[in-house]
């Protein structure tokens, strides 16, 4: 997915979304130092409004750290189901389902999905703290929780 979305993005032109998105500059502020917008894909169904979901992948060459942001809208028509008792976390007043996974090599992984505005947004990072994840993770939440 992230070859391919490398590729959409250095040769493929932006498209319109169904929803606002979180803005770019929002994500990228708030990741460490390094960090580089590298990749966009759209995803879901186009509608006549535009696509209903984004993945954007952002990374660190200096240390090979990604950080992963999908964000999807959520349609009256379609309700999304989510396991309240999965959501072991809060980050600004949010539930948020936040796991913390390593492999044998020690790299630390991390995975955050929540429901901001009318998104649904799922995250993974590669070697980034779970406290740069939430610090990321809380710029979305008021970002999409703001009043318009």
């Amino acid at each position: 997915q992230t070859t391919h979305a490398k590729m959409t993005y250095r040769f493929g032109r932006q498209q319109d979304l169904s929803f606002n998105a979180v803005r770019r500059q929002v994500v990228q502020d708030k990741l460490p130092q390094g960090f580089i917008w590298t990749g966009r894909q759209y995803e879901g169904e186009r509608g006549e409004q535009g696509f209903d979901s984004i993945y954007r992948l952002f990374e660190n060459p200096n240390n090979k750290a990604r950080f992963e942001i999908s964000e999807t809208k959520i349609w009256a028509d379609k309700p999304l189901t989510l396991i309240q008792e999965l959501f072991n976390d809060n980050v600004g007043g949010v539930p948020v389902r936040f796991e913390t996974l390593s492999d044998k090599k020690g790299v630390v992984y991390h995975h955050g999905e929540f429901v901001a505005g009318e998104q649904y947004i799922s995250i993974n990072s590669k070697n980034m703290t779970a406290d740069e994840v939430k610090t990321v993770i809380g710029a979305i939440i008021a970002e999409l929780n703001k009043p318009v």
